[in-house]
């Protein structure tokens, strides 16, 4: 997420989300939320789908126009969307990044679902009753990993003790994985969804030992490129018992 100068006209005169109807257009509109804390925040928008199919379909959305994101005097956090988004799929965008951010907080008692002002009208005519909500399973692991490009990679393209792509395709599918940045740097693991626990925990060893060999040959090669770098010569190269490298150089 970028830092950007807020453009506080347009800001100020944007429509209300909850005024408009489900065939507004080219409309700029912004929400006040409950939500106060920008770090879970942007955690979020960058480790869900916030109910789209896929990340491009998530891209193409975003990039359709100017989000803005903004924190008032009293700490809530206003969201506006200038340039064009269209209106419902904003209220799918906006509905499922505050219900995650509240379901993380354990508090779906401030979790207040968008609803357009034709679409109230439908409610209360049909008397469309609440949905009850559903808990999602939940597991959270923690690991010493910190690049995040490395593991996103390792999950699109290693089988992860799978003995095909399809089956792993199969468990990744039983819900949703998710990447958590922690203070110190490392991510934390997310299942949510109907997924087993004894599969997670293999899925999740498998991972942790591919992310350990490619960090390995990282390291390894950046080790090469400073010893040509440096003019030294490489006596001996050797794999111990514990698949580690011992290079031997003559300075």
């Amino acid at each position: 997420m970028e830092t950007i100068p807020l453009p506080l006209d347009q800001i100020d005169k944007a429509s209300d989300i909850k005024d408009l109807k489900s065939d507004s257009s080219n409309v700029d509109f912004k929400i006040t939320t409950k939500m106060t804390d920008f770090d879970l925040m942007e955690d979020i928008l960058e480790n869900n789908l916030l109910g789209f199919k896929n990340k491009r379909s998530l891209t193409n959305f975003r990039d359709s126009g100017m989000m803005c994101f903004n924190t008032l005097d009293n700490g809530q956090i206003q969201i506006a969307l200038l340039g064009g988004y269209d209106i419902n799929d904003s209220v799918i965008f906006l509905n499922n990044l505050t219900k995650e951010y509240f379901y993380r907080l354990n508090q779906m008692n401030l979790y207040e679902e968008i609803v357009l002002e034709d679409k109230k009208t439908i409610y209360s005519n049909n008397v469309i009753k609440p949905k009850k909500e559903v808990a999602i399973k939940k597991q959270m692991i923690s690991t010493n990993m910190k690049n995040k490009e490395i593991i996103e990679n390792i999950m699109k393209t290693s089988y992860l003790g799978y003995n095909t792509e399809e089956q792993r395709d199969n468990f990744i599918n039983k819900g949703e994985i998710m990447l958590s940045k922690t203070k110190d740097g490392t991510y934390d693991i997310i299942f949510l969804g109907n997924y087993n626990k004894e599969e997670t925990r293999k899925f999740l060893d498998n991972l942790k030992d591919e992310y350990a060999t490619q960090v390995q040959e990282i390291t390894y090669e950046n080790v090469l490129k400073k010893i040509k770098e440096q003019n030294y010569s490489l006596e001996s190269e050797i794999v111990d018992d514990k698949d580690s490298i011992v290079l031997t150089i003559n300075i």
